[in-house]
């Protein structure tokens, strides 16, 4: 990469160049995503907090994040690059000896693997069933539908981690935490599917085109 991660660090003003060449590298922008934007801490706490997901003070903010459902439904997404790809905790791995180039790995795959993921499913429906399967007024189909887009996309990220050529450890110890985050929403995935709360219909259609539910919803 011309931007490496390492200059993007250093330099904050090529944090969007940094973020613009990633996703030229992985090709054209899809139609269902509206823009990439990288944004600082404040902004990102204030966009989370008016899409009814605030962050506690206490807590990091996420790397990257598409808009939320209640903006973006049947629109195209932005999905934001966030300042805690560039915190305090990477300038500790930087002194460890961690190399950019692995911070590149994460930072694509966690734009164009999983965020993207989200934004497609946001405009188009999860693999197989379209958006007018699901019903929003039903909190229970809404939160089933989030969810399930959270077990999608983490089996995109992870996997496309898995097909990566790092040089450190760094990404391995990313794909494990995205593991345990893959398993916990398929368990939380699991809850809503056994509510009683969803349409029949629509729980057989996650069955089917959704695998990694499959067992879950017993």
């Amino acid at each position: 990469m011309e931007i490496t991660h390492k200059r993007a660090f250093e330099q904050p003003a090529l944090r969007q160049a940094y973020l613009d060449e990633i996703v030229e590298t992985a090709g054209r922008k899809p139609d269902f995503v509206d823009s990439y934007q990288y944004i600082s801490e404040t902004d990102s706490r204030r966009i989370l907090r008016e899409q009814e997901s605030p962050i506690p003070e206490d807590q990091q903010i996420p790397g990257a994040f598409a808009a939320q459902l209640e903006n973006q439904i049947r629109k195209p997404s932005t999905v934001y690059f966030t300042e805690e790809n560039f915190s305090s905790n990477v300038k500790v791995l930087y002194q460890n000896g961690y190399p950019s180039s692995d911070f590149e790995i994460t930072n694509r795959t966690e734009i164009m693997n999983h965020e993207t993921e989200h934004a497609k499913h946001y405009m188009n429906g999860l693999p197989g069933i379209s958006l007018d399967k699901f019903n929003f007024d039903n909190p229970f189909e809404k939160a089933l539908f989030l969810s399930a887009s959270e077990v999608i996309a983490h089996g995109s990220h992870i996997q496309a981690l898995g097909e990566s050529q790092p040089t450190s450890d760094y990404p391995k110890l990313y794909q494990q935490f995205l593991i345990k985050e893959f398993k916990r929403y398929m368990g939380q995935s699991g809850q809503l599917l056994k509510s009683g709360n969803v349409n029949p219909e629509l729980l057989g259609e996650l069955q089917r085109t959704t695998p990694e539910l499959r067992f879950k919803a017993l």
